[in-house]
């Protein structure tokens, strides 16, 4: 075998690799999206980021009366990154943080994600159509 085989089989290992590991990251995602969609009345997942820089991923669960019940947060270079909860959120009002949470307390990428998906959730309680920019990611139950 040459060496250019060799370096042939090795990129297409690593590539194997990185995609199951990737579709194993997504599945944990989505079955714990799942049990927080049960904990609340609407949840909403909202992000931040670019593909150079890294992107940051918020959940919020509400209840009846708009108070965040549940936060997390997904972010990290590898597909070994799991959300995390993030405790400054849960009591506040979705409204308060659609109008935007102090960056100086959280970070810009978490108070953009976090402004990201209570904006999503306002626009459900308020009636308003589903039209998230196409470069937003989003879910509401």
């Amino acid at each position: 075998m040459n060496s250019a085989m060799v370096i042939f089989l090795s990129l297409a290992a690593a590539w194997t690799l990185q995609l199951v590991l990737a579709g194993m990251q997504s599945r944990r995602f989505n079955r714990r999206l799942q049990e927080l969609k049960r904990e609340g009345c609407r949840t909403a997942v909202g992000v931040a980021g670019s593909n150079l820089k890294g992107k940051l991923y918020v959940v919020l669960v509400v209840d009846e009366e708009g108070t965040v019940v549940r936060a997390e947060r997904l972010s990290g270079w590898t597909v070994f990154s799991q959300l995390k909860t993030i405790p400054r959120l849960v009591g506040m009002d979705v409204r308060t943080v659609s109008d935007g949470v102090d960056v100086s307390s959280f970070g810009k990428k978490l108070a953009l994600s976090a402004k990201n998906a209570a904006g999503f959730i306002v626009a459900a309680i308020d009636g308003a159509p589903q039209t998230p920019k196409a470069d937003k990611h989003f879910s509401i139950k």
